[in-house]
């Protein structure tokens, strides 16, 4: 079935809100465009703009044969998981220095208030949301931000839009499930030193309250450990950073192509 007029505008709108479900999908795990960060016109705006060649590459095959509703709907709700599968991928260094922030935060009492009140919300952390935000700085003043979507543009040539099932096997299943699960070593390894120091702080307090009576260890820990927790953070942020943010940038060219099969064979 052919259209009379090529420029139908729903036609238009199915190209392009096909063309977006991959990237609103994606941007959906991605911290620098979260609900809490940018509007959703922002939000759209950048979907938008991401999408317009593939958009553009949808075109003549919906002018020859345009998909029912059915397959559009089902095509749709495809591309928004794949989206969200890659957004998962890319958005694993923001959360693992996030949980290397939230680890420090536990270890020094800051989120001892969530224990006893579950109405807090449960990644309220100081230093987590302080680690994820200097990222994402340093990331922009490097100019390497934009190389988050380096693995949108790639699965685009190994999974097709039109293509109900993409390839997917076992093997890629195993890699994507182990990349997720190394998130949580990644953050106990950053916050190592800080952790360490902390943890010898609460051994020397405790060997000190055996030594003096009336001694509140618990009020002692909380401001001692604050302290030296801030201060270690303070002369390691600058090295930690420029790693993460170098471990970040060869995760994103050639980490997640390498974990989803994005790489082109040659």
């Amino acid at each position: 079935m052919r259209l009379d007029n090529p420029f139908d505008l729903f036609l238009i709108l199915q190209v392009t809100a096909l063309a977006m479900a991959r990237a609103i999908g994606m941007t959906l795990f991605l911290p620098f465009l979260s609900r809490q960060q940018t509007s959703g016109m922002v939000r759209t705006a950048i979907c938008l703009g991401l999408s317009l060649p593939t958009a553009a590459t949808l075109w003549p095959g919906f002018i020859s044969a345009p998909p029912g509703m059915a397959a559009l709907v089902l095509i749709a709700i495809k591309e928004a998981l794949l989206g969200a599968l890659l957004g998962m991928l890319v958005a694993l260094p923001f959360w693992t220095v996030r949980g290397m922030g939230t680890l420090i935060d536990n270890q020094r009492g800051a989120n001892a208030a969530q224990q006893a009140n579950p109405a807090l919300q449960a990644d309220a952390t100081l230093l987590g949301e302080l680690s994820e935000r200097a990222l994402v700085a340093f990331l922009i003043d490097l100019g390497l931000l934009q190389t988050a979507f380096t693995a949108l543009a790639a699965s685009h040539a190994q999974w097709p839009v039109l293509e109900m099932f993409p390839v997917f096997d076992t093997a890629r299943q195993h890699a994507v499930f182990q990349a997720l699960g190394s998130c949580i070593a990644q953050a106990v390894l950053l916050a190592g030193p800080a952790l360490l120091l902390l943890l010898l702080i609460e051994l020397a307090l405790a060997i000190s309250s055996t030594a003096v009576q009336g001694f509140d260890v618990y009020a002692s820990a909380m401001a001692v450990k604050t302290l030296s927790a801030l201060l270690i953070f303070a002369l390691i942020a600058v090295p930690l950073f420029d790693k993460v943010a170098g471990d970040t940038l060869q995760w994103w060219q050639e980490g997640v192509m390498d974990t989803l099969g994005l790489r082109p064979l040659r």
